[in-house]
């Protein structure tokens, strides 16, 4: 392997979640393709990330190469997800746009994190005594956030059924 890939900034997880922050381009601008070979693409890519999104966890836990820089680009590079669902939901309509337009729960899953952040920001540096409580809350808060944000996905994928459902084939 690379001497860079050796390093703590780069390690093998953090270069998978590089990949995934890459392949965005390539998967809007496949996303515009008509045709099937445009929908095979673009879900192969989105395919290909989830399974990164997996992977580089997985091997940052079982061969503890976690770093600082990969659990700040993880969840950078997993906000796509989202986006991409609201882009694809624009592109079929008015009606499965309004489905997923940003709701309470997103604001709340947003406030949620904002402040678990600031929390732990603002007590980065325990060693000159910052209260465990508030580092403790403010993981506790991501966590609550991570659930919010699967529970509104679910709520989004569930209401799109209903929709495309609902439509005249």
């Amino acid at each position: 392997m690379p001497a860079i890939a050796n390093s703590k900034f780069l390690t093998l997880p953090t270069i998978l979640t590089l990949g995934r922050v890459a392949s965005i381009p390539l998967f809007v601008a496949t996303f515009f393709m008509d045709g099937w070979r445009g929908t095979v693409v673009t879900t192969s890519i989105f395919t290909a990330a989830a399974v990164t999104d997996w992977l580089d966890g997985y091997i940052a836990r079982k061969m503890k190469m976690k770093s600082t820089f990969g659990a700040f680009l993880d969840p950078v590079a997993d906000k796509i997800t989202m986006s991409a669902l609201r882009e694809w939901a624009a592109s079929q309509g008015s009606k499965l746009l309004e489905v997923v337009a940003v709701n309470n729960l997103g604001k709340w899953k947003t406030a949620t994190q904002m402040l678990a952040l600031i929390i732990l920001l603002a007590t980065r540096d325990c060693s000159r005594g910052g209260p465990a409580i508030l580092v403790g809350s403010g993981v506790v808060l991501l966590y609550i956030s991570a659930g919010l944000s699967l529970w509104s996905f679910v709520v989004y994928t569930r209401e799109i059924c209903k929709v495309l459902r609902s439509q005249p084939r």
